[in-house]
């Protein structure tokens, strides 16, 4: 990689790669929080996404759904999924996930809403379909 703060090579794929692992690992992990959250991670959950749709400043979403997205990942009781989280947002320094880059997935509230209700109810199927809805629409078109 390059420098702190630089992009690394584009033909390296890095910044491709992050998102489609992000995608990959943020659906099976809500899978898995279908199957696996407490009661009241759920109803957390729940009430991430309404407090992230009560926010007509797009900007102020993304630390709403950081939240929300740590708490699927905890939810999921994958330690791996954790670790991959973490290695995601030590990445941040060279990949920023902010309003910019993830704003088509923060701007859509009801389809954050959908995600919530669908690990509240246990729906696996319908939680991972969510989730990855939410995801591949911050991964680069060049990939």
């Amino acid at each position: 990689l390059g420098a702190e703060g630089e992009l690394p090579p584009e033909e390296l794929g890095l910044v491709g790669a992050m998102f489609e692992m992000r995608a990959s690992v943020g659906a099976d992990a809500a899978r898995l929080a279908a199957r696996r959250a407490t009661a009241a991670q759920r109803a957390q959950l729940v009430a991430l996404a309404a407090k992230l749709a009560g926010f007509d400043d797009l900007g102020a979403r993304p630390a709403v759904y950081d939240v929300l997205w740590d708490t699927v990942i905890d939810c999921s009781g994958n330690l791996a999924y954790r670790l991959a989280l973490n290695t995601l947002v030590a990445g941040q320094k060279v990949l920023s996930f902010g309003a910019s880059v993830v704003g088509d997935e923060v701007a859509d509230a009801p389809a954050v809403t959908r995600l919530a209700e669908a690990i509240d109810n246990a729906d696996e199927d319908a939680a991972y379909t969510a989730a990855r809805a939410l995801l591949v629409r911050s991964i680069p078109t060049e990939v």
